[in-house]
């Protein structure tokens, strides 16, 4: 909860029921676009603190068209309204207009509204460029004496923004939801604990961390948890969570070892099983190419591999496909390794110098004396000159290196 002067909450006690009733005569009246503009230009000064005629900007201007308001503190531009006649429902289509108005004139905040829906947008500048809604309230529906209304306003007013309240309330819709919580109870230390309690519930009978999480993910959890562009934002976010060794350290018990991978078995991916192939291309695609916004069928399109016989390797743990490794063999000159991916709660645990390491034996038996591969600069580490590989760089390397992730590839 945000901590809001005394004076703000005052004024908003004050000022929000008194434009509660000028916003129901509005909507009984159904007033037009303009006249709802001159209601939302008193509620930022009002309301929210701002002065109308130094800080809210009207149709300000962006590549050729025109936004309706801008709150505007000294030299910046805070927000970007996108406003509606009091009447008009709020759609899709003017979410991403007022989103392109962000994006175009590179203001992180904007506000769609028609007085009485609020909807607060955060854009990430990202490719291809994405927002999050933050919140959604109803003016009429505020009660300016509860706190969770008043942190609501709080967002928009211009005290919050020297206080950063928009960026701490952002931080905890993104840490705090369904999909977080969904994943959080997948991850693997949690899963953990359900076992350890299965176990003690059921006397001591085995359970495996895979029977728990197939039960959780197919029946405790809704398919919306675990399936979407929001779950697999939150899967992302929970295992670099716990990539970074965030997750509480607790004592373990002498006779209860922590929950630990299943046995690693390493073969090689059938082309012929669609199953496995969908799994493959399901896996690459998630870990490498969406978080660069690319589709789904990008790895058809890349040109930078040989043309050869392609082939595949995949890590399973368990009966669960946690990494796989595709290479394309250029005669008897070299093979490419084109692509490596490990889901993301199972890397750092040596599954991808596996994988490097069976498709190195493979090169012997061919035999082929070389292996390649191109990486990002954030992977190049993993195939520099070590022990574990036996790879040295190739004159290539001299190459400059782009900045990453420009290559689509590790």
């Amino acid at each position: 909860m945000a901590n809001i002067p005394k004076k703000v909450v005052e004024r908003f006690i004050k000022a929000v029921p008194k434009f509660q009733k000028v916003l129901q005569i509005a909507k009984d009246r159904d007033v037009n676009e303009s006249d709802t503009v001159s209601v939302l230009n008193d509620i930022f000064s009002d309301v929210l603190g701002y002065d109308k005629y130094l800080e809210v900007t009207s149709e300000l201007a962006i590549r050729g068209t025109y936004c309706d308001l801008a709150l505007r503190v000294g030299d910046k531009v805070e927000y970007l309204i996108e406003a509606k006649a009091i009447g008009i429902d709020l759609k899709d289509a003017h979410m991403k207009q007022a989103c392109d108005y962000g994006a175009n004139h590179g203001v992180q905040w904007v506000a769609l509204t028609n007085g009485i829906v609020w909807r607060i947008y955060r854009i990430r500048f990202e490719q291809p460029i994405n927002f999050d809604l933050v919140c959604t309230f109803d003016f009429l529906s505020l009660n300016p004496r509860d706190e969770k209304d008043q942190e609501l306003l709080f967002l928009i007013a211009k005290e919050g923004l020297d206080k950063k309240a928009r960026e701490d309330y952002y931080e905890k819709v993104q840490s705090v939801n369904r999909y977080v919580i969904g994943n959080l109870i997948l991850a693997e230390p949690v899963l953990a604990v359900l076992r350890r309690e299965l176990k003690r519930l059921a006397d001591g009978m085995k359970i495996d961390v895979e029977d728990v999480e197939k039960i959780v993910k197919a029946e405790v959890l809704k398919r919306e948890i675990v399936e979407g562009d929001e779950a697999d934002s939150a899967r992302t976010r929970v295992a670099k969570f716990y990539r970074k060794g965030a997750a509480p350290r607790t004592a373990k018990k002498v006779d209860e070892p922590a929950a630990t991978l299943p046995p690693l078995r390493i073969e090689t991916a059938h082309v012929s099983s669609a199953g496995e192939a969908t799994a493959l291309d399901e896996l690459l695609w998630t870990v490498l190419w969406k978080p660069l916004g690319l589709p789904r069928d990008c790895r058809r399109t890349f040109a930078f591999a040989p043309v050869g016989v392609e082939s595949a390797l995949i890590a399973r743990g368990g009966e669960r496909i946690v990494g796989g490794l595709v290479s394309v063999q250029r005669g008897t000159s070299y093979i490419f390794i084109s692509h490596l991916a490990i889901e993301p709660q199972f890397q750092g645990r040596g599954i991808g110098q596996a994988l490097v390491r069976r498709m190195e034996d493979m090169a012997r038996e061919r035999p082929v004396d070389r292996l390649r591969t191109i990486a990002r600069n954030t992977s190049v580490g993993f195939f520099m000159p070590r022990p574990r590989h036996h790879l040295r760089p190739s004159a290539q390397s001299a190459v400059p290196r782009l900045p990453s992730p420009a290559y689509p590839l590790v």
